[in-house]
């Protein structure tokens, strides 16, 4: 459509048919430089649109997407990097010094990298005998080659799209593999409990890497909904992006609900198009859960998933049966475990 439907900051607006068009571009290139078929494509990068559109180049190119967390250690993403085999990773500038650390500590061929300019110093070149390349030109080029871009079939709905790493409570973390279907399913799992629609506008302020702000990537843009984008968490910034982009959904971690109740700025802005703001990733203390409810009302609602499960096991929102009951009841309801989510049993 015409409309914006990704945000970032006051300078970038794309409709989706320029995202499809920066995506085939990325993709184009990417299978000129080798990329086939299952390969792993890693992302280390903040909530960026190179981000968003990497998302569907890799569902064009049929590729599994690597997610990695950008507070990785060097020895981590090491690890991380043996151990999943990404022929590219794609990531911005600000977070070269950790990869390029991490680069001698690896057991195997270092991945290709592909750098995003994010207003920081350019990357230093990583050790040999990685090879390079910046996000804008690798797009540059791929343009010249999407007219001829020609997607690989879906073999199978089983096939592996997004790949995450889990610690669990133990040991070494482990890679989840996350099929075309597991992806597909969730979306449209949240579309049918959420109620998503075209006028929706996600805020993507928890990390785009976890699945907990991952799936609105896929659901708000399945139903012609928007996403405003916040590169790194601000708690001002993330309140003037709900005001200004009219945000009606998001997901926030219990520290960012905690900034987000006690920032003086919350109460002067017009935020009344939001109509759900989840919390989850741990227990949330009660005298938390009761200020939230007190300033978003039943928009407010707890969360628990799990990687394996592709992202949401139970939600805490109230229904219209709800809504009529005592304040105190529906206060015990947001703040408890909730009921399972669509599809789950």
């Amino acid at each position: 459509g015409a409309h914006a439907a990704v945000t970032q900051g006051d300078d970038i607006q794309l409709t989706y048919v320029e995202v499809l068009g920066r995506a085939v571009s990325l993709a184009a290139w990417l299978q000129q430089e080798g990329m086939r078929r299952g390969d792993r494509l890693g992302l280390l990068a903040g909530n960026r649109w190179e981000v968003f559109v990497a998302h569907y180049a890799a569902a064009a190119l049929r590729v599994v997407l690597l997610n990695l967390n950008t507070r990785l250690a060097p020895p981590e993403l090491a690890y991380i990097i043996d151990d999943a085999e990404p022929t590219f990773v794609i990531a911005e500038d600000g977070l070269a010094p950790p990869l390029r650390q991490a680069i001698p500590l690896l057991r195997r061929p270092p991945p290709a990298l592909v750098w995003v300019a994010c207003g920081a110093p350019p990357a230093e070149p990583a050790p040999p005998p990685a090879r390079e390349a910046r996000f804008s030109a690798a797009l540059e080029a791929g343009a010249a080659l999407a007219r001829g871009f020609s997607p690989p079939p879906l073999l199978e709905a089983s096939e592996g799209y997004q790949m995450y790493y889990t610690s669990g409570t133990s040991g070494f973390p482990k890679g989840v593999v996350l099929s075309y279907a597991n992806v597909s399913a969730h979306a449209h799992a949240a579309i049918t409990e959420f109620g998503f629609g075209p006028s929706d506008a996600w805020g993507h302020f928890a990390p785009m890497y976890h699945l907990v702000d991952a799936y609105a990537i896929y659901a708000l843009t399945w139903v012609g909904g928007s996403h405003a984008l916040l590169p790194t968490w601000e708690t001002q910034a993330a309140l003037r992006v709900m005001a200004n982009c009219r945000l009606s959904a998001t997901h926030v971690a219990a520290t960012m609900l905690q900034m987000l109740l006690t920032n003086p700025l919350r109460p002067t802005l017009d935020l009344s198009a939001l109509r759900m703001i989840s919390c989850g990733g741990s227990a949330l203390p009660t005298a938390l859960v009761a200020q939230a409810f007190e300033a978003f009302g039943a928009a407010f609602f707890t969360s628990y998933g799990m990687t394996e499960c592709c992202g949401k096991i139970s939600v805490s929102r109230l229904g219209p049966s709800e809504l009529g009951l005592p304040p105190a009841e529906q206060l015990r309801l947001v703040g408890s475990q909730g009921k399972p989510f669509t599809g789950m049993e």
